[in-house]
């Protein structure tokens, strides 16, 4: 199906998500736009340039309009020119497009601050799109560091309306946010299956892949005593991941496997424990299964996302966290696996919402809604002017 063949009663709605070494933004913004497209409402078109589509659920009837991929490497050559050309293809779609609602994933001015100009252009010329931003998490440090200069501020006031992917309180400032955040509650997939009870399997899984390779050789060293049990580490490594690169150092060593792609909740189903990056997606998929969890986050600043999501999962039953900077990583891990085997499968009683998805669904109808009373408004002021 191509855009201009989409259903003209619809209301067209595009989802921006930039993915540059995870999958999240596009796990997040297709979930959604399969739950638009299902209501009848909506055109949902994912605007994009993940590298790993082929590996993502996008549902029937929502399309993608493709953009040139991010370079993994931030000190590539070409970075800044590859920036520009989105920029171009961002503009060049949108105001073809012309679409009544565009959803911004997590940074409001997008990846480099590339829909910054688009969001000034979009004041300036009044176009009729209205922006909203959906964010899992506040950026690290505050919304106020990354706007450092009056576009920036300028910029972000395209945006009406906003949606916290989350139920959580948030431990930052918002005043400086020209709108308000509604609590849409945590977007996720449908619930893991039960895992082999008679398992043998320690699972490993990397994420979206860009961070998977620095868990590898802790991993080998931390699982090494129970592989001589007889235990057998099965590591899931993402698409975005180097995975010949990978294979060359895991290779060999015996019962330690690497699978490219798969996903958390297929790998899930052998499994006797788990040990994981803590990104969005992946951790609200593992919590809500009864396997015992080993978080090791990918972080910089314990500010991180990640970082703080890993111990605020430690609340619940049969999950630790292995801070990933710790000295002798390797036997850190060996201590948490003992802990973990020897742990009971329990179902954990989650606490954080489960209807993130239609709530995202249902607030963005309710902005259409508005959107559609304000023009039939506008019409009727005109025709008493007439």
């Amino acid at each position: 199906m191509k855009i201009k063949d989409h259903i003209n009663e619809r209301t067209k709605i595009v989802l921006y998500c930039h993915n540059r070494i995870g999958l999240g933004h596009i796990v997040r913004s297709s979930r959604i736009a399969k739950k638009l497209y299902d209501s009848g409402r909506f055109s949902p078109v994912l605007l994009t340039g993940c590298r790993a589509l082929d590996n993502i659920a996008i549902g029937e009837g929502v399309l993608v309009e493709k953009i040139t991929p991010i370079p993994l490497d931030l000190y590539a050559s070409n970075r800044y020119e590859i920036l520009e050309e989105r920029v171009k293809q961002i503009k060049r779609f949108i105001k073809s497009y012309s679409p009544e609602i565009v959803v911004v994933d997590t940074i409001p001015l997008g990846y480099g601050k590339e829909l910054r100009s688009i969001l000034l252009e979009a004041i300036e010329d009044k176009w009729p799109s209205t922006f909203v931003l959906g964010s899992p998490y506040p950026p690290d440090g505050g919304f106020d560091l990354i706007l450092k200069s009056p576009k920036d501020n300028l910029a972000l006031s395209a945006f009406e309306y906003g949606m916290k992917y989350t139920d959580e309180e948030w431990e930052v400032e918002l005043d400086e946010l020209p709108f308000v955040l509604k609590n849409i509650g945590s977007i996720i997939g449908p619930p893991p299956p039960i895992s082999e009870v008679n398992s043998n399997v320690i699972l490993i899984t990397g994420g979206g892949g860009a961070v998977s390779a620095s868990l590898l050789e802790p991993l080998i060293e931390g699982t090494r005593v129970y592989r001589e049990k007889g235990y057998h580490v099965r590591f899931v490594v993402g698409p975005l991941a180097d995975f010949e690169a990978m294979k060359v150092v895991a290779e060999p060593y015996e019962d330690f496997e690497l699978i490219s792609a798969l996903t958390v909740e297929e790998a899930v189903k052998d499994a006797k424990i788990v040990i994981s990056r803590c990104g969005y997606n992946t951790a609200l998929s593992l919590i809500r299964t009864d396997l015992p969890i080993i978080f090791v986050p990918y972080y910089k600043l314990e500010t991180e996302e990640q970082f703080v999501r890993a111990r605020h999962m430690t609340t619940y039953k049969n999950v630790q966290m292995v801070n990933p900077f710790e000295e002798h990583l390797g036997m850190k891990i060996e201590e948490a696996i003992s802990i973990a085997l020897e742990s009971k499968r329990e179902k954990r009683d989650v606490t954080f919402s489960i209807n993130g998805t239609e709530e995202a669904a249902l607030y963005l109808t309710e902005i259409a809604n508005q959107m559609n009373e304000d023009i039939i408004e506008n019409n009727n002021i005109i025709k008493n002017l007439l």
